[in-house]
């Protein structure tokens, strides 16, 4: 193990925030679901530079979710780091304003990174992950038949709401009693022969028993939602979490594994939305939005050789030196037509349609192309 401490997220951020800009004041702040605000992190901040909660829905609001407005005596940058979650930075006017809008997009990357590496980790070994379940659900296909009405089953995609957030404020301690307390009760819950999976992050997955019907699966949703509804005690605190389900059922929003996980993943794609809290079933909408069109496996193949990809670095510091020590390659996809393509879609594509190989070499002859 590396002799290097390694910095929590929100300081993290911070430091490189004020490494790229030079900002003389920073803030990593947000709002709940009752318009309260959140703040984080911050440094260098004083009364003058409270941020509100108009400017925080502004920033989240603003094209390529970056704020960058100039007065007479600094410039006011914002970056969205989430639906709800913003970096806040004063910066002083000896910064030119082209180097500023050159940085701002390696910062907000750099920054969702180090978020979305904290929270994708599993740490339940003891369940199932993605891939299990993906093969559960093509056991129990293969097991129905359509002439029995046990053909049909639902598969439930259960995501706790703002989990940057949580993480930010709380730890990532907090976050996981949080998580662990949501997969218990669900399973206290569940009918029997379901079968409850750990997708990493704040994902749990269930997939209900054969024989249940649209309203039947609807029914077992009220009741995953009410189990989840109380306050959830975490230390000496009682935090009200609040989750999103995406759900589809079987045969009717998918044939195979693969196309009912991307009816979730849609489903729970359209709840974040409308800001969370709620449940939603896939349909031909959310995934064509979801996927932008059934030829992005296709489009993937070629977007290597017609130039299409790129790599984003990441700085890695040390935290004992604060010196950068390292640069961590992020492989990113700018799709003609459909602009910047999520890593949490085309990863999967690639995963699914057997192109990671492809994508790995890629990426290791680029920057040997770059010398």
């Amino acid at each position: 193990m590396s002799s290097n401490k390694q910095l929590q997220p929100q300081a993290a951020i911070l430091e490189i925030a004020r490494r790229l800009l030079g900002a003389s004041s920073i803030c990593i702040c947000g709002y709940d679901t009752e318009d309260n605000l959140i703040e984080i992190a911050s440094d260098g901040c004083s009364k003058t530079d409270e941020p509100t909660i108009a400017c925080i829905k502004t920033v989240c609001a603003s094209p390529d979710r970056i704020y960058l407005a100039k007065t007479e005596t600094c410039y006011h940058l914002g970056l969205a780091l989430d639906s709800d979650l913003t970096l806040l930075a004063t910066i002083p006017l000896t910064v030119a304003e082209t180097e500023l809008r050159e940085l701002a997009p390696y910062l907000a990357v750099c920054a969702e990174t180090i978020l979305r590496n904290q929270t994708l980790q599993t740490r339940r070994p003891d369940l199932p992950d993605r891939s299990l379940c993906a093969s559960h659900i093509e056991y129990m296909i293969g097991m129905t038949t359509p002439d029995t009405r046990k053909a049909s089953f639902a598969v439930m995609a259960i995501d706790l709401d703002h989990l940057n957030a949580l993480n930010l404020r709380y730890g990532w301690e907090t976050s996981n009693l949080i998580i662990d307390e949501a997969i218990r009760r669900v399973y206290a819950i569940l009918p029997p022969k379901s079968f409850l999976g750990y997708g990493g992050g704040g994902n749990i997955l269930v997939i209900s028993p054969p024989g249940l019907s649209l309203v039947t699966s609807r029914s077992l949703i009220t009741n995953i939602r009410q189990a989840l509804s109380p306050a959830i005690r975490a230390g000496s605190s009682e935090i009200q979490a609040s989750f999103s389900i995406g759900w589809a059922l079987f045969p009717d929003d998918g044939t195979n594994a693969t196309s009912i996980l991307q009816g979730v993943d849609a489903a729970i794609a359209e709840v974040r939305l409308y800001g969370g809290a709620h449940e939603r079933r896939a349909n031909s909408s959310s995934i064509a939005a979801l996927i932008g069109t059934s030829g992005l496996e296709r489009d993937l193949a070629n977007a290597g050789e017609r130039g299409e990809l790129s790599l984003n670095w990441m700085p890695i510091i040390a935290s004992g030196t604060q010196t950068v020590v390292a640069l961590e390659a992020l492989l990113r996809w700018e799709r003609p037509g459909y602009g910047q393509i999520s890593p949490e879609i085309f990863i999967q594509c690639a995963e699914n349609g057997g192109l990671i190989e492809k994508l790995d070499q890629w990426s290791f002859r680029r920057p040997a192309a770059l010398r």
